[in-house]
């Protein structure tokens, strides 16, 4: 993340739990493949279908936020001192 060793973030294991859910997609999408077949096509419906799809939507954003969270600290932590207008704290 970073040139300095003793920098750290305290956003990244926030960012890391959400990047975990990316591996639980395969999981979101199971009930797609699985629910056109009998017997579960009576026990899937689209709902079901939308609403994991909403939450996947709601973790992509998340994970979004979160990464430009992290880019913007990486980010301003690299900024010359030397810029008017920005005292080291």
């Amino acid at each position: 993340m970073s040139l300095t060793p003793h920098w750290f973030s305290t956003i990244f294991g926030f960012l890391a739990v959400v990047a975990r859910d990316s591996a639980f997609r395969v999981l979101y999408c199971r009930p797609g493949a699985v629910g056109r077949q009998p017997p579960m096509s009576e026990v899937v419906t689209k709902k079901h279908l939308h609403d994991l799809g909403k939450l996947m939507l709601a973790f992509t954003m998340l994970w979004a936020y979160m990464s430009f969270s992290q880019l913007l600290i990486i980010w301003s932590g690299n900024l010359p001192d030397e810029i008017a207008g920005i005292r080291p704290a």
